[in-house]
């Protein structure tokens, strides 16, 4: 409507999320030194691939992978999930060595 108002033919656009980049703030950028290129050693690739942070990680599963987006959201319920428990699992010890404390020193 806006374009007709001054007297241009419509136009169709086509939009797409931006991949940010391994820094995990500006779009993915030779220029910013935060992009892994397509033609770069595979061990390169692979490091650049594995610093990315696990905030960001699944949105590069949905903008570059061909994980149907269903599929993609239940792999991350899952990693989330499993993440939940090994924080629990973690604090484990803690817990394990403050009882100890308890009983050595208040019972």
């Amino acid at each position: 409507d806006i374009q007709r108002e001054f007297n241009q033919e419509p136009q169709v656009v086509i939009t797409y999320p931006l991949l940010v980049g391994m820094d995990g703030i500006e779009k993915m950028s030779k220029s910013l030194s935060n992009y892994i290129g397509i033609t770069e050693e595979k061990d390169i690739m692979f490091a650049k691939i594995m610093s990315i942070s696990d905030d960001i990680m699944f949105d590069y599963f949905r903008l570059v992978s061909t994980f149907d987006i269903s599929e993609i959201e239940k792999i991350e319920k899952e990693v989330n999930d499993l993440n939940e428990y090994l924080g629990l699992l973690n604090q484990f010890p803690i817990l394990l060595f403050c009882s100890f404390l308890y009983i050595l020193y208040v019972l």
